[in-house]
């Protein structure tokens, strides 16, 4: 079966635009609520609509995606996309010259409505940490408020 969402090339896509972005160093943990946000917006309260359309379904998926994430990081890293580096809490992630080169050249209507997306997402979170940034996720997840 074809997937339609989160196949590996969308994912690597979607976190090297994230780290586009961003424009700094940050954890797994950031990279997946920023991926939940952008993609699930609405249900999250951050935008109007959801990218991967509604879908009730879609409040399960906080674990799945932090594995695809784990998944398109190290294959980034590999690529050579990617930096890692080690910090006291844990791995931090950052986009390299190749990555940007990459994000540089992408020119979809999907692409540009993702990153005008996380741009939002980034701006009304700013202020909250990674812990609060899961804390919310999840207990919008089990609330569906």
């Amino acid at each position: 079966m074809t997937q339609i969402f989160n196949s590996e090339l969308e994912v690597n896509l979607r976190v090297l635009s994230i780290l586009f972005i961003v424009q700094s160093s940050v954890s797994i943990d950031y990279i997946t609520t920023m991926d939940l946000f952008t993609t699930y917006g609405k249900n999250y309260g951050f935008t109007q609509e959801n990218l991967h359309g509604d879908s009730s379904y879609n409040f399960s998926e906080i674990a799945s995606r932090r594995t695809l994430i784990n998944r398109s990081i190290r294959s980034l890293v590999t690529k050579g996309l990617v930096n890692a580096e080690e910090s006291s809490n844990g791995f931090h992630y950052s986009i390299n010259e190749d990555g940007r080169i990459i994000c540089n050249v992408l020119d979809s209507d999907y692409h540009r409505k993702y990153s005008e997306t996380v741009k939002t997402i980034v701006q009304k979170t700013h202020s909250l940490s990674d812990a609060q940034l899961v804390n919310y996720a999840t207990k919008r997840s089990i609330n569906k408020e």
